[in-house]
């Protein structure tokens, strides 16, 4: 990283509040999960989990914790929770009701976006979780199938390939590649990774993939960006 780089974009953004945002990514990171009401009720998944946790406040079926453990429990390895930050199961909830039945999650990778709009999605709703890196897309599918709604299939597809198809989708969701100023406080690599050519680079990327997006959306589907 170049640490110059970084503060000056900080002070465009945020001026006055450059510094208190710099504060607030050295802070310690609280883990998020989200519970697989699909599998299993609420209060039997809530009973194998062994560490502290509490209620998001955003999402009924989201919490928060300090424990680093969440991909070593019981409950995890039976595909009953999913680590998710809580701030990510705000759209889930948004979409809680929405009649979607045919959704494509474009960069679905590692899974967690999909998994928890799933939860919240009618019965019958089926969904494309596409990742476009093959490695990426092993993992996803192992999450996936750790999940266990037959309604979900992985593809490994660029945008624009699913664009091509003539597939018409209710519900597309975009967490578009980004610069990644997010993961600072739980991933030291990150930080390391972090340059101004990556975010021009993930911008042009970001275009590409919303262009594709774009053309297989349905009227009045709806882009989650």
């Amino acid at each position: 990283m170049n640490i110059k780089d970084f503060y000056l974009r900080c002070q465009n953004y945020f001026g006055n509040d450059a510094q208190r945002f710099i504060e607030l990514l050295n802070e310690k990171a609280t883990h998020g999960f989200f519970l697989n009401t699909c599998k299993s009720n609420k209060e039997d998944i809530l009973s194998l989990i062994d560490f502290n946790y509490h209620s998001s406040g955003l999402n009924s079926n989201s919490y928060y914790t300090d424990s680093e453990n969440i991909g070593k429990t019981l409950a995890y390895n039976l595909g009953l929770i999913y680590p998710q930050d809580v701030e990510s199961s705000y759209f889930c909830e948004f979409l809680k009701g929405r009649d979607f039945k045919l959704i494509v999650d474009l960069c679905a990778a590692p899974g967690g976006k999909s998994t928890a709009a799933m939860a919240m999605l009618p019965e019958g709703s089926m969904m494309i979780c596409n990742e476009p890196i093959k490695q990426r897309a092993n993992i996803l599918a192992e999450n996936i199938c750790k999940w266990g709604n037959a309604n979900m299939m992985v593809t490994n597809n660029y945008p624009e390939d699913i664009a091509a198809s003539g597939l018409s989708f209710d519900l597309i969701i975009c967490d578009v590649p980004c610069s990644g100023e997010g993961m600072f406080r739980k991933d030291p690599k990150s930080i390391e990774e972090w340059s101004v050519g990556i975010i021009d680079k993930c911008c042009k990327l970001q275009r590409e993939i919303v262009n594709a997006a774009w053309q297989c959306l349905r009227p009045g589907g709806l882009m989650v960006y």
